[in-house]
């Protein structure tokens, strides 16, 4: 789902799912914005409804287009890793600068760099995972005890991997014809479904006093009752999919062309946030923080994905690949 060289329009391309990777990748950028103006209510609690279920969603699709388990970690490697290197360390030269000396942990994935790192390590462990009888349920008792150790943390966003991995398990063995079913549903039966994902995110949200980092899910439990947002956290997502499978366009339209461009959505994104927190720092009033993040944000996809934008990232790639597997 990574591959950022222009697809084309075959006639067999699954159009409603390039959008769900765009609403998805929208999310994304869209979700740091509103973390800049989070002492206003509606931004904070946009940010974490964003934050139940965006990224769970995002590993299911990942999962889905990775049926290819033959692929060797030298090509998943080339795939996903090298290009993320060169943002890897020019975020942490950046933040070096910024913070006098202080850097983070180099080996520690920032930012939505993360994401990345956490799909490589799914698709190298999926190979071993499709052999074993139970995995899926082994994977989801391994994300919810992971929380008890305090040694699981962001290194190599191990804590993120553990968690999201059975999702993406999950993802994985979802079969055209099983979307297909959940797209047939009943509009009003979606319509409840996102309700109840709602009011779930709501009874959590209000009931935590919008504490809730666990959402994150780069570290341990501090309570004995994130056991249990995170087990809520994981029914949201799997109601998300419902809705987002469901409601998403079958023609091509502009998520379609944010979905093709997922990858450089990531990589790029921290840098126009950066930019709209040096503009409006302050943001402008409660209650219209959220317009500007979205407005700022659907502009920023667009040049993200752009042609342009490709051409440069792929030239880029390209010069990064032969350095690193040198001939």
């Amino acid at each position: 789902m990574w591959k950022i060289s222009n697809e084309g329009d075959r006639e067999d391309r699954v159009y409603y799912l390039d959008a769900l990777k765009g609403v998805l990748a929208f999310l994304v950028m869209m979700g740091h914005c509103l973390a800049l103006y989070r002492e206003d209510i509606i931004c904070d609690v946009l940010f974490w409804f964003i934050y139940s279920f965006h990224m769970p969603v995002f590993i299911f699709v990942s999962g889905y287009f990775s049926k290819n388990v033959d692929k060797s970690e030298k090509e998943l490697f080339a795939e996903l890793i090298v290009p993320l290197i060169p943002f890897e360390f020019a975020y942490w030269v950046m933040h070096l600068a910024m913070e006098s000396g202080n850097a983070y942990p180099f080996l520690t994935p920032i930012y939505a760099y993360w994401y990345i790192v956490v799909l490589f390590f799914c698709r190298i462990v999926n190979k071993i995972a499709v052999k074993i009888r139970g995995a899926s349920v082994v994977g989801i008792a391994v994300a919810l005890l992971a929380g008890y150790n305090s040694y699981i943390g962001e290194y190599f966003a191990f804590s993120r991997f553990l968690c999201l991995f059975p999702i993406f398990f999950l993802g994985y063995q979802a079969k055209a014809e099983h979307l297909e079913k959940i797209r047939n549903m009943k509009q009003w039966v979606i319509a409840v479904i996102a309700v109840a994902a709602v009011m779930l995110f709501g009874g959590i949200y209000f009931g935590t006093e919008g504490e809730l980092d666990i959402f994150y899910m780069n570290g341990p439990y501090e309570q004995n009752s994130d056991l249990v947002i995170r087990m809520m956290q994981f029914l949201i997502s799997a109601l998300m999919i419902l809705v987002l499978v469901r409601v998403m366009p079958g023609k091509k339209n502009i998520l379609t062309r944010f979905g093709k461009a997922t990858y450089l959505i990531y990589m790029l994104n921290f840098y126009f946030v950066e930019i709209l927190s040096r503009l409006l720092p302050e943001g402008i009033a409660p209650g219209w923080n959220v317009l500007v993040c979205f407005l700022y944000t659907f502009g920023a996809v667009l040049v993200m994905s752009s042609e342009v934008s490709r051409k440069i990232f792929d030239k880029m790639r390209k010069a990064v690949e032969r350095v690193i597997f040198a001939e």
